[in-house]
């Protein structure tokens, strides 16, 4: 099996991560009802790959390489990663339930085991017992950072799901979501690992050393979510050669759940944002296969993108409405790549790395540098 650079990662950090993994299970365990533990086991426990507390883990030691934390330090990371897995959590179950998918890793999801209501309780619940552990480290600053995130993240959600499946999405909306929903927890897990010395005041590129790393780490976090979402919406259409290899086994991505559940994602919108006034062709027939599937499933979302069901009339000579059914993944992968849905969106990734190494080499390198790269 070739060893990638997150395998390396985790190998260097993997007695905090079996501390994290070891509190996530004791905290799951201590919740006062089975069917908390129950629901929140059948997904916390299954085999995520906990990137988001490697990142509050990795760059905890990055900001302070030289300095051996104190046990009690050391405790306070570990609770931190565990929270950060907590919400993280709590947002899946919640999105499984919105978008009614049958599936999370390869076997029913909660929704599907357990039931609409039981997993939004425990989803709630999970977000709960996060803040609870949050209150214990006793730090306004940790505090805020967290609340703030969490209603970034509920914003994110909510303008999925007003948004994300109307076809007239552009690009600039489709990353308003993705900075609320994905994003923002990434910023957080990076900035948590700064611990008790994070700035009340928030990051500053021109403020203390706290301040500085603090805003270095939330940059890095922000694009890296950026990009790792993309990556995720381009992997959903099975296209693996926009992936290195070590996200792609970090994604674990199965194909298919975007597209069965006509998720308008990042190819999607580069795909329609790129097609010109005047299409040939082929263009005019690959957009009309995009509307066809995503517009006709838009329901209640239909009388908005009119123009959109009318360009693609026009260009195709024919009415779209009633052949979403129809049309097959391949064909709409065929039609995405077309239109350069998929150039577009890898490119998309390139720029977002570029900046989380930019906002990277500014930290202090202990030898976690090379590692997150």
């Amino acid at each position: 099996m070739v060893s990638t650079p997150i395998d390396e990662l985790m190998a260097h950090a993997r007695a905090d991560l079996d501390a994290v993994e070891q509190l996530l299970r004791e905290q799951l365990a201590a919740m006062p009802l089975s069917i908390i533990e129950q629901v929140g086991s059948h997904l916390v426990l299954s085999g995520g790959k906990r990137l988001r507390p490697l990142l509050t883990l990795s760059c905890a030691e990055l900001c302070a390489p030289e300095i051996v934390p104190s046990a009690d330090q050391r405790a306070a990371i570990h609770r931190l990663a565990v929270c950060v897995e907590l919400i993280h959590s709590a947002t899946l179950l919640h999105d499984d339930v919105v978008d009614e998918s049958p599936l999370r890793r390869g076997k029913p999801s909660a929704p599907k085991a357990f039931g609409n209501s039981a997993t939004v309780l425990v989803g709630d619940a999970l977000l709960a017992l996060a803040f609870q552990l949050l209150a214990e480290l006793e730090s306004p600053a940790i505090m805020q950072l967290f609340a703030t995130t969490s209603a970034a993240i509920a914003v994110g959600e909510l303008h999925q799901l007003v948004r994300l499946r109307a076809p007239e999405l552009g690009a600039e909306e489709y990353w308003q979501v993705v900075e609320h929903k994905t994003a923002s927890l990434f910023s957080t897990a990076c900035v948590a690992g700064l611990g008790q010395a994070l700035p009340s005041g928030g990051g500053r590129e021109d403020g203390s050393a706290a301040q500085r790393f603090a805003y270095h780490l939330d940059r890095f976090g922000h694009h890296l979510g950026r990009a790792y979402q993309v990556l995720d919406d381009v992997l959903d259409y099975g296209v693996a050669s926009a992936a290195p290899l070590a996200t792609r086994v970090v994604l674990g991505k199965r194909t298919g759940d975007d597209y069965s559940e006509r998720k308008i994602t990042a190819p999607v919108v580069a795909a329609i944002g790129a097609c010109s006034a005047s299409p040939d062709d082929a263009q005019r027939q690959a957009y009309g296969v995009l509307a066809g599937y995503f517009l006709d499933s838009a329901g209640a979302a239909a009388p908005r993108v009119g123009g959109w069901r009318r360009a693609a009339r026009r260009w195709t000579g024919a009415s779209t409405n009633g052949s979403g059914g129809d049309v097959a993944l391949h064909e709409v992968v065929a039609s995405i790549r077309t239109l350069g849905g998929f150039a577009i969106a890898s490119q998309w990734v390139r720029d977002e790395l570029t900046a989380c190494r930019q906002h990277l080499h500014i930290l202090p390198d202990g030898g976690m540098q090379a590692r997150l790269e």
